[in-house]
Formats: structure tokens, sequence, C-alpha cells
């Protein structure tokens, strides 16, 4: 697997298929709804064999994410199992505008794709909101807080925030950083 490292997941695939039937044609829930991955497709096949909706949700290209900020090796096969995977969707969700033009650039149905971009409750969520709370929770004062919420991927761009933080930290000094979240890169990131 050394020179593919795609083919575990191509393996996984096909598990993961197989799990999917089984559990699905005893539990006939209303709907499947899944995250786009690289490398997954069976969801959409086992969907239409059992008549259940499928909803795919797509946050962009996996397999341009993978070219740009990773290693891909199966390029043509990466391919067509994205390709197959939102072909076979009832509906897809994006979160941006860019991952919708994307789709609709590969050929798929426009109208079967909701746009759902991220965001917050502004009713919940704004700058009368006080944070006196967290600021003496982080010992913050009167400092500017920047900071993250989300993922620690490569794909947020978690390890250029850290690095820049690095880089500025000593020079401004009333300025505080917040990093919030989970994920592979935390630990490198909590160390830089």
């Amino acid at each position: 697997f050394y020179d593919f490292p795609e083919i575990p997941e191509i393996v996984n695939n096909i598990v993961l298929g197989w799990q999917l039937y089984s559990i699905l044609r005893g539990e006939r829930p209303g709907v499947i709804y899944q995250r786009h991955a690289p490398f997954q497709c069976i969801t959409g096949f086992i969907a239409y064999i059992l008549g259940i909706p499928f909803i795919l949700e797509s946050n962009g290209s996996e397999v341009w994410a993978r070219k740009y900020w990773s290693k891909l090796y199966l390029t043509h096969l990466a391919y067509f199992f994205e390709y197959t995977a939102f072909k076979s969707a009832d509906l897809i969700t994006t979160v941006s505008q860019v991952a919708t033009e994307d789709l609709i650039v590969k050929k798929i149905d426009a109208s079967k794709i909701i746009l759902n971009p991220n965001g917050v409750n502004s009713e919940i969520f704004h700058p009368r909101v006080s944070g006196k709370a967290v600021r003496e929770q982080y010992g913050i004062d009167n400092q500017i807080t920047i900071g993250f919420i989300g993922t620690f991927y490569t794909f947020h761009g978690i390890r250029v925030l850290a690095e820049a933080v690095c880089c500025i930290a000593n020079d401004y000094p009333h300025l505080f950083f917040l990093f919030i979240g989970e994920g592979p890169l935390k630990s490198e990131v909590e160390q830089s």
C-alpha cells in the first residue's frame, strides 16, 4: 500500500457498503445523510437499492484538496469516485457559492444543490454580547482577542494561522489568541 496509500480508502468504501447495507435494510431510515469523503461513493448505491433518499454534504472537492494540500496518487480513480458520489445523491448541500458553482461546472444538476452557508445566529452572537465570563476565565482583561473556532485540519489553514501568531505575538503583547476545537493538528498547534 506504500505506493498507493488510497487503496485502504477504496477497500473501506467496499466494507462501508456491506456494513451500511446490512444495517439499513433492517433499520429503514427516512433519509441517509453523509459528508462527502475521498474514495467514498457506495452510500448512494446502497440508498438507491433500498429506496432511501440520499443527502450528501459537500464542502468542496476532496480530490482538489488532496491534490493541492496533500498527495494524490490515483487521481483519475479519485475523480471517478467523487463524480459518482455527486451524481448518486438525491440532494447535495454545500457551504459556499464556490462549492455550488464547482458542482455545476461538473455537470451536477443545479436543482439538487442547496447552498447552506456556514454562519452564526446573529441574534445570539453579536458585538453587544458581553464576553466578560470568558475574559475572566482566561485572564484576558482588556486585550484584543483573536479567535479561531473549528477543526484542526490542514484545509482550515490552522498551520498558517498558528505560524502567523508565532510571528507577531512578541511584537504585539496586547493581543490574545484563543483557538477552540479538535483535530489531528491540535497538538502541533499547541506546541507552536
